[in-house]
């Protein structure tokens, strides 16, 4: 990864330094080496390379040339000779490593097998588009130039482009900014040494001086990794023609470049960079030289580059797709990009480079080097490496490395890649391979099918000129280039392995179609070797030539015009040839199998006449004509074969009578070869080219280009004039080729008919095979449609030479150029009744027969029966009315025959049906087309009629009158024939489609047979390199590990470092806004608020409250500016990778600001939830006002809570409450999915899950007064799945109070309560007929139906529109409260609400809501009952002023709470626990969550709201999409009403006194049962004053110490003679007392869900001690043990303090030097006895001794004091510094935190003697403080519930008196004093249920009080441990 940081050149220069050191001359070289590999200097660079490749992470991607061609150099010399066989492995195993994984596999789906027929369908369509758009990209030149013509390979002058792309570019001077490209994706151009003088820009476009610098580079020259042709060296050949320098064009390029993307060519059609050009498919050809003016002097594009398109733009043309065009000095240059092809997957998406290649395409490449994929010509090089060596390897090595390090399965595999220049490298070492393997080795190859999975892995991608030569080297066993000349002998002597070799050329032909010259040398390559050895032609014929062949015919049709017609008549012209060579090499063998192949061909080919492609079905019948044509004529021709005379049969024009020469020509004939400047002519010399054959297909649409005979637009040089060639020489290239093949042909079949040939066909065999023949060919004139395009295709030279009735060679020939109007008789048809005339003459011995035509005689002897039914067919069929009558007239031939009446007999004889057909058709020829013919043709007809009378059959005279009964008659005649014919047909057509199922039920065994293979073969390759890769993401993953760790510690010590009592703290980058955590304390109140940076634009603020508006950054935010992986995302990504994922869902974590998609992951510790790209995301959610990470993990431990819950109306979500206070709500795509999760997260350990009762359990504690109304709201609304972390299903709460304007209150009022019974829009019976009435008339509209105006359906009645609860509710009321405030705009399109309709004040709610209007129904929110803060503007939001003049700011509070928010607060809790709301909350249940929440109550109770927002609402169900788009709308913005709870009256709490005698159960646990009292008589109860004097009826509570309470009386009194550090009260109702240097260590079983619903049992304890001279924490867990050491704390922090967090085992010291260490412990094993330590922090915040540490658990806070005068809260669940307590003028000396509100006492010493005790909130608001006389040594808080209770602050005074302050107000409300002691009390602590008072004094007497009235209650146990305790 050193690359990432290093600068351009820094390794180019290492790796020189090393090759220096190496290098041969070196005298230190061996060392050196042995050195390197000490460091094991191969190891590092492959697994950099491995590193880089799968991070694609921007310029990682690249390495320039120089390093790739380092890297392998130093690897081959350290390698060594003989090579070192660990590195050698080494490698092999990293090419595999590196090979893209998406094309790791041998193609194992038969549908992509080279063989398997695609004629029609997706892979067809695929197919022809890939090979289009190859065309398009790859070459201009491909298209057959004239002889001046050049091309040269695509690695000649490339640095790779990144975007891709095209041969030469031509800019003219208007345009060279302006260049658009098109982009085929590159592969690596062959790397040349000489290039490197010249790094060359991305780009082809070249200035003139540039080229001086290209060198000549010979072909033979082969350079280290590829063979490079470049340009002669010519001043003339300028590349671009214009004054523009390259430097420009390069410039454009990179910035088109950086606009392109790899993936950017999609389906057929090429999407460009710039948007405005009008760009079609690449089918259609834009034509732009006629509609721009000055367009001359740009080169016309000649018409043999056909569909290549060119684009105009601002009136010029750019070629830009490859246009070959020639140089002055006549030599041309077509340069073709390589481009590849991936037709592995279904989709033509994967049209590119596997993803590990991708990213480098992306990018410009830079103007000053060239720089691609690195790993291309690093495993180029490294492929050549290993071939070298494998060549050269000792005997004795090879058993080590063969099939153990290289194996031959593996290079299967690695072919697949979309690299030809790495295919290439593959084959070269898998021929290294074969040439070194051992026979069984071979074998085994052979035996897997070895090279038919080689040809359809190369199959998958195109062919290429160097891949065709590698296989042809590989079958010569030698170098063998296409001009060479072609050697029979070789062919002979060759091994049969060497033979099979030629077997992946099969692969090649099609994926070929792209360059016809290509293609062109495959096709007459097979055809020569076909000629040369029937061996390797039973071979080629068994391994699927003919699928392959019929194919490349289909795909060849399917390019419809984006083809030459030149080029397509050449290549059809081929592949015919290619069936005819099969033909005769089938004819001429002996056995069954060889005339197999001919019907299999015929099947075949009538499989493509299915074809849905016009041309395709005309060139199937064509062929399967030619075909056995062919065959016949072969027959013939052999039987007739006489050694001395010449075949005048079957000489073809161009053949020459000569023996057969042993030396072939050479496959490329005269094609122009790359890398040759002329093209090589071809070695025989032609007499005029009018004896040349023409090609024989004719265009076959009419629109396709006509070639006119003159001449043809060429192609021409730049600024020279349009210049014409004559015809001659366009063509003569045609001619030259296509001679070459018919030569192949012709010496083929004297071959095959000479007598030297092995397995001749016996004059049975042929006999049997003409029989057979000629029933096929007669069936097929019969019943095939024969159109006149297919007639056009048929007539060829050829063909009217051979037939006895031609014309002129050269009229034909004429013809057939200038394409006249087509004879109309058919030739086939004609020579086929030639054939079977002159046939069934000899066989019926009517014609004189010679001796030399003796077995010729005999074979028609034996066939004459078929002869002669066949003859009688063609007869009917040729006479058929359905001709016309030109065609009809060729049987009048026969009469010219001398036997005609013989003939006739014969053949008519024994099916008299035909003689009866024959008379008829001849009857209705001469009536009814008497003026068609001449009166010869009249006479013969009559003479034809007299022949069949004699034959017996009736005839109508020719004299007779065309009477219309006669005609009738015939018609009648005639369609019984008719029918006849069509049932025949459809039997023979049925017999057709059964051969073709058959012969696909052949290809099927075979290719399940291959596919099998290749899926074995896939499987154990895919596995091992599985297990490479998984080496390299290992290490990748160590190396993020790192990394990611040190971006963790830096964010750590940010967080510890910049806070405003840390050293690094800046003011202006720190945070100083404020808002809402959503964690959760009791009974789910979120009562804390967290520093965040408010990112509200100054505009919303008042004008003294705004910021500077610049960008706010967190503190030091530089360090993680170019680290993606910092983000807090990563951190779960990388834990969660770290462990078994068991459970994978798709899911969306839903929050009040944002729904993020992500994916849930189940592990085997704990869960994990990953948002989409979280590796993409820089983490800025502190910046951008977020409250947490959208990524988060949490385990199973910290589970306490899981429940089902809906989401927008559907059962699909679920939430998981943590002990942390956190919630989470995720929801899934369905019910099903959610389940399933929540069953899996179940089954798993979950300690801390809380065992929840059902409501009935939870009703019944509400109605015994176990739990308050608050808390039963709360568990009822999380039951009905309301929930904080959804806005549309916020939990609701009651209106309580209707007075919001009087100055006092008495809450033993019923006026002052608003009615519960009723919906809070109906508190005023005149309102309710308004809502009545709406809904009848909704009921009314709701029974007529739908109405046609209205595009919505009616919906059901309701009583409101809106809803008490949704998310404009939510965020009306909490406007002011930071995240709200974003929230609120972003609703409200980016503004605050008319300020008289923000939520200013508390009595216009209510009015506005019970009364005032029809639409606003509000409910409250729980917030109202205990977050004071939302009520205040703390932020300093401008929300306007109202139209009294009234600045909206804080929220106007009524008169009765003072202006106070926190007293308004407490007061209407109060109201909320008040006897009256007690006994009528049941009635507001049955409303919101029980019985009057729907059906037929609800109507009746004026409490039915809007259809849409009620649970059942089924989305997927409404089809119409404007309705369904409107439901969601509702669903997600009316409100959502809760799920129903009860479904029966709920249950009214009885008055709050509960007559209960004796004991109370201990079974009632945490709270005080306030409910099961003596009763008391009524006339005490007025005697304690109240907490307000203007508000009547607040509860004090019931502790020990209440003013409404007995006096407090001792019951307990205990002398220990040692001072107690501490008194601690634990949740199972004992109290500790701790030495002091003690810290309690437990936790307990259970937290509670609900309180007093179970007991609390410890489940493990320890006592910590601190205090040693070795700074040792030590721990005593067992009492007969001694203490064991735990954590030895350093020197610099000596613990002073300590404090431990139960239920997440976490413990905090305190020590000398200020700093506070917060240790992370676990349980070693399950069963909780050992524990250790995880892990450690430091908090900085204080800067002298740490005198006392304060844990208050349930809102996950501790406060910290130090002898320095500062007192800090901390944050516990993220252990960070949330603020400083400021104010304190000394030293605090006590610190207590309230378990029920949060809030915190401190006491300092006062300046004028005594204390000062304050009072803060939990966000460290000062309520109030007061000063009192005596010191206050100890502080502690009462813990009752709120609203039942004001709860008190008891502080012990050092005179030995307990002093109770409210904690409303801080009036002191109680003294407890003992008179038997007045030493100071230094530590006290209220029970957990609040019946107990226990004080420590300073002489260790431990005293507890209790209420009078309660001594017979049962007291807590009491625990003491003294300093002995640690001792022992």
């Amino acid at each position: 990864m050193c690359y990432l940081l290093s600068q351009q050149g820094v390794w180019e220069t290492l790796l020189a330094a090393l090759e220096v050191l190496i290098r041969v001359e070196h005298q230190q070289q061996q060392f050196n080496i042995t050195q390197l590999l000490n460091a094991r200097v191969v190891h590092h660079f492959l697994l950099t390379c491995q590193v880089l490749q799968e991070h694609r992470e921007g310029q990682l991607t690249s390495m320039p040339r120089e390093v790739c061609r380092s890297f392998v150099k130093i690897i081959a010399e350290v390698l060594g000779s003989p090579p070192d066989l660990e590195l050698l492995s080494v490698i092999f195993n990293f090419l595999l490593a590196v090979h893209p994984p998406t094309n790791t596999y041998v193609c194992h789906n038969p549908a992509n097998f080279y063989f398997s027929l695609h004629i029609d369908g997706k892979i067809f369509h695929e197919k022809v588009r890939s090979i289009m758009y190859l065309r398009h990209s790859s070459s201009g030149g491909q298209s057959f130039p004239s002889p001046g013509f050049m091309v040269i390979s695509p690695s000649a002058f490339t640095a790779s482009p990144p975007e891709g792309t095209s041969s030469s570019n031509i800019v003219p001077q208007r345009m060279a900014a302006q260049m658009v490209r098109s982009r085929s994706l590159p592969a690596f151009p062959t790397y040349s040494p000489l290039m490197q003088a010249q790094k060359l820009a991305g780009s082809l476009v070249f200035s003139v001086d540039k080229l001086q610098n290209i060198a000549d580079a010979s072909p033979e020259k082969r350079n280290p990794l590829g063979s490079p042709y470049t340009l002669k060296k010519s001043k003339e050949e300028a590349f671009i023609s214009s004054c523009e320098s390259a430097k420009t064009v390069c410039e454009m390029e990179a910035f088109l470049a950086a606009q392109a993307s790899a993936n950017g060519v999609s389906r057929g059609s090429l999407r460009f960079p710039m948007a405005r050009i009008d760009h079609k498919d690449l089918g259609t050809e834009h034509r732009s030289d006629d509609d721009s003016p000055g367009d001359e002097s740009y080169p016309r594009r000649p018409d043999n580059l056909k569909g290549l398109a060119s684009f105009q733009r601002s009136h010029s043309t750019i070629a830009s797709l490859g246009l070959a065009f020639p140089s002055q000095n006549g030599s041309a240059v077509a340069s073709r990009w390589p481009s590849l092809v991936d037709r592995n997957a279904d989709d033509w998406e994967n049209f590119t480079f596997s993803p590990a290649y991708e990213a480098n395409y992306n990018r410009a490449t830079s103007t000053h080097s060239a720089i691609e994929d690195c790993l291309i010509p690093i495993c180029c090089g490294f492929y050549e490496l290993l071939s070298g060596v494998l060549l050269v390897l000792p005997d004795a090595m090879l058993e080590d490395v063969m099939d153990r390090i290289i194996q031959a399965d593996i290079l299967l595999v690695l072919v697949n890649h979309p690299s030809p220049a790495i295919q290439q490298g593959v084959i070269k070492l898998l021929q290294a391979y074969i040439n070194r393997a051992s026979k069984e080795q071979k074998d085994k190859f052979l035996k897997n099918r070895g090279f038919s999975l080689l040809a359809n892995q190369l199959y998958l991608h195109r062919g290429t000129q160097e891949l065709l030569e590698c296989f042809i080297e590989m079958f010569f066993g030698r170098p063998f280039g296409l001009d060479e000349e072609f050697d029979l002998d070789e062919m002979k002597h060759m091994e049969l392995f060497q033979k099979w070799s030629v077997i992946p050329i099969l692969g090649l032909i099609e994926t070929s179609l792209y360059d016809n010259i290509l293609l062109h040398n495959s096709l007459l390559l097979l055809l020569q070797v076909l000629n040369s050895c029937s061996k390797v032609a039973d071979m080629l014929l068994d391994n699927g030539l003919l699928y392959v062949l019929c194919n490349t015919v289909a795909a060849l049709n399917g390019l419809e015009k984006n083809i030459p017609l030149n080029e397509f008549r050449l290549l059809a012209c081929d592949i015919q040839q290619l069936f005819i060579a099969v033909t005769i090499h089938a004819c001429s063998s002996s056995g069954s199998q060889y005339f197999r192949v001919i019907e299999d061909l015929i099947v075949l080919l009538g499989y493509l006449h299915n074809s849905k492609n016009k041309r395709t079905q005309n060139m199937a019948l064509a062929l399967q004509l030619k075909v056995l044509q062919a065959a016949l004529e072969f027959i013939r021709s052999t039987a007739n074969h006489d050694s001395e005379s010449p075949l005048d049969a079957v000489q073809s024009p161009s053949a020459y009578h000569h023996s057969v020469p042993q030396k072939r020509r050479s496959i490329a004939g005269s094609i122009p070869v790359k890398g040759s400047v002329t093209p090589h002519l071809p070695r025989r010399h032609f007499g005029s080219y009018g004896q040349l054959p023409m090609p024989f297909f004719s265009p076959l649409n009419q629109d396709s280009p006509q070639l006119s005979p003159g001449c043809t637009t060429c192609v021409v040089p730049p600024r020279a004039g349009p210049r014409k060639f004559p015809l001659a020489q366009t063509e003569s290239l045609l001619m030259k080729m296509r001679s070459v093949a018919s030569d192949e042909l012709h010496s083929m079949m004297q071959r095959r008919m000479s007598q030297e040939h092995p397995s001749q066909a016996s004059e049975a065999e042929l006999a049997q095979r003409l029989q057979r023949l000629i029933i096929l060919a007669v069936n097929r004139i019969i019943y095939q449609e024969l159109n006149s395009d297919i007639i056009d295709i048929l007539r060829t030279p050829e063909n009217t030479s051979q037939s006895k009735t031609s014309v002129s060679q050269t009229e034909t020939s004429e013809e057939d150029v200038h394409y006249e109007q087509p004879s109309v008789s058919n030739p086939f048809q004609k020579e086929m009744f030639t054939y079977l005339l002159d046939g069934f003459k000899i066989s019926i011995g009517s014609s004189k027969t010679g001796t030399s035509k003796q077995q010729w005689t005999k074979i028609l002897g034996s066939s004459k029966e078929t002869l002669r039914v066949q003859l009688g067919r063609l007869l009917a069929h040729i006479l058929s009315p359905t001709h016309t009558v030109q065609e009809r007239k060729q049987i009048l031939e026969i009469v010219h025959e001398p036997a005609h009446q013989d003939i006739l007999r014969d053949c008519l004889s024994p099916s008299p049906q035909h003689g009866a057909k024959l008379v008829l058709y001849l009857s209705e020829l001469i009536h009814n087309h008497q003026d068609e013919l001449n009166e010869e043709e009249m006479d013969t007809a009559e003479l034809l009629m007299n022949a069949l009378k004699l034959c017996g059959h009736k005839c109508i005279p020719p004299s007779a009158p065309s009477k219309p009964e006669l005609i009738k008659i015939i018609k009648e005649e005639q369609k019984k024939y008719d029918s006849e014919e069509s049932v025949s047909k459809v039997a023979w057509q049925k017999t057709v489609s059964n051969n073709q199922q058959s012969l696909f039920q052949r290809l099927d065994l075979k290719s399940k047979d291959i596919s099998k293979i290749a899926a074995d073969i896939t499987q154990a390759v895919s596995l091992s390199q599985g297990l490479e890769r998984k080496k390299v993401i290992q290490h990748i993953r160590g190396m993020y590990k790192v990394d990611l760790s040190a971006s963790r510690h830096w964010q750590e010590l940010i967080q510890q470092l910049t806070h405003d009592r840390a050293v690094w703290y800046d003011p202006i980058y720190y945070p100083t806004s404020w808002q809402l955590d959503p964690t959760e304390g009791p009974n789910r109140e979120r009562r804390r608020l967290q520093r965040c940076y408010l990112t509200i634009p100054n505009k919303y603020l008042l004008r003294d409250r705004q910021k500077s508006e610049g960008v706010l950054k967190p503190p030091l935010s530089y360090l993680f500016e170019d680290k993606t992986h910092s983000s807090f995302s990563s951190t779960v990504k990388d834990k969660a990778a770290s462990e078994s994922i068991r459970v994978n869902r798709r899911c969306i974590s839903v929050a009040p600001s944002r729904e993020t998609a992500g994916e849930l992951l189940l592990g085997k510790c704990g869960m994990y939830f990953v948002e989409d790209n979280a590796s993409d995301t820089v983490e800025s959610s502190s910046l951008q006002g977020e409250l947490e990470p959208a990524s988060f993990s949490w385990t199973y431990e910290e589970i306490k809570e899981i429940h089902r819950r809906w989401w927008q109306l559907r059962d699909n979500a679920v939430e998981i409450f943590l002990t942390n206070g956190r919630t989470l709500l995720l929801a899934f795509d369905n019910t099903k999915v959610r389940d399933d999760v929540y069953q899996s997260i179940l089954t798993n350990n979950l300690p801390s899950l809380l065992e929840y009762g059902n409501i009935t359990a939870l009703t019944n504690l509400w109605y015994t007064g176990q739990i308050t109304n608050f808390e039963y709201l709360t568990h009822l609304n999380k039951h009905a799945g309301r929930s904080f972390n959804d806005l549309m299903q916020y939990p609701v709460f009651p209106f309580i109070l209707s007075d919001y304007v009087s100055e006092t209150l008495d809450l033993n009022d019923p006026s002052i309560y608003r009615n519960l019974s009723k919906p809070i829009a109906v508190q005023y019976k005149e309102k309710e007929d308004r809502y009545v009435d709406t809904y009848k008339y909704l009921e009314e509209e709701y029974r007529k139906g739908a109405r046609e105006d209205d595009p919505m359906p009616p919906v059901q009645p309701y009583h409101y529109g809106s809803h008490y609860s949704n998310s404009g509710t939510v965020l009306h009321f909490l406007v002011r409260m930071p995240p709200f405030t974003k929230m609120f705009l972003a609703y409200q399109d980016q503004s605050f609400d008319i300020p008289d309709r923000t939520f200013h004040s508390t009595n216009t709610t209510w009015r506005l809501s019970s009364f005032e209007s029809m639409t606003d129904v509000k409910e409250l929110i729980p917030e109202f009952f205990y977050l004071p803060e939302f009520l205040v503007n703390r932020e300093g939001f401008d929300f306007g002023v109202r139209q009294n003049g009234e600045r909206v700011n804080h929220v106007n509070l009524p008169p009765w709470a003072r202006n106070d928010p926190r007293l308004f607060i407490l007061i209407h809790r109060q109201a909320l626990e008040s006897d009256h709301v007690s006994q009528n909350i049941c009635h507001w249940i049955d409303l919101v969550f029980g019985y009057k929440q729907k059906g037929k109550a609800s109507v009746q109770a004026i409490n039915v709201f809007h259809p849409a927002t009620y649970f059942g609402m089924d989305v997927s169900a409404v089809e119409d999409p404007v309705q369904r788009r409107a439901l969601e709308t509702m669903i997600k913005t009316y409100g959502q009403t809760p799920r129903q709870l009860f479904h029966t009256a709920h249950a009214s709490r009885p008055g709050a006194k509960l007559n209960i005698e004796g004991e109370l159960p201990a079974a009632v646990g945490l709270l005080v049962q306030f409910a099961f009292r003596e009763t008391r008589e009524p006339i005490k109860e007025i005697t304690y004053p109240s907490p307000l004097s203007w508000i009547k009826g607040l509860k004090w509570g019931e502790y020990v110490g209440s003013p409404s309470a007995p006096v407090p009386v001792v019951c307990f009194s205990q002398p220990h003679g040692e001072r107690f550090g501490s008194l601690q009260a634990l949740p199972t109702r004992a109290i500790c007392g701790l030495s002091q240097n003690f810290c309690l260590l437990m936790t307990y079983s259970k937290e509670q869900g609900v309180r007093s619903m179970n007991n609390t049992d410890i489940q493990w304890s320890a006592i910590l001690s601190w205090g040693y001279a070795d700074n040792i924490l030590r721990l005593k867990s067992k009492q007969s043990e001694p203490p064991i050491n735990f954590i030895q704390s350093s020197q610099q922090h000596q613990v002073t303090s300590c404090a431990w967090v139960p239920d997440s085992c976490q413990l905090f010291t305190g020590s000398k030097c200020g700093v506070i260490t917060a240790y992370t412990n676990r349980f070693t094993s399950g069963t909780p006895s050992e524990i250790e330590m995880e892990s450690q922090m430091h908090l900085y915040g204080h800067t002298e001794e740490i005198t006392s540490l304060c844990v208050c658990k349930p809102y996950s806070v501790m406060i910290s004091v130090s002898r320095d005068g500062t007192c800090i809260v901390w944050d516990l669940n993220r252990l960070c510094y949330v603020q400083s307590l400021a104010g304190h003028k000394s030293p605090v000396t006590a610190v207590s935190a309230s378990e029920t509100s949060g809030d915190i006492a401190t006491v300092c010493d006062s300046a004028g003697g005594g204390s000062d005790l304050r009072l803060w909130t939990v966000n460290g608001d000062l309520v109030g403080h007061v000063h009192c006389r005596e010191i206050i040594c100890s502080v502690a808080f009462s813990n009752q519930p709120e609203g039942v209770s004001i709860n008190v602050i008891a502080g012990g005074l050092e005179n030995g008196i307990v002093r109770l302050w409210s904690t409303w107000d801080l009036k002191p409300v109680r003294e407890i004093t003992f008179p038997k002691s007045n030493k100071p009390i230094i530590s006290l602590t209220f029970s957990c249920d609040g019946h107990h008072l226990y004080t420590a004094n300073s002489d260790g007497t431990v005293i507890a009080w209790c209420r009078k009235d309660q001594q017979r209650v049962k007291q807590p146990m009491f625990y003491s441990f003294l300093s002995s305790y640690a001792a022992g």
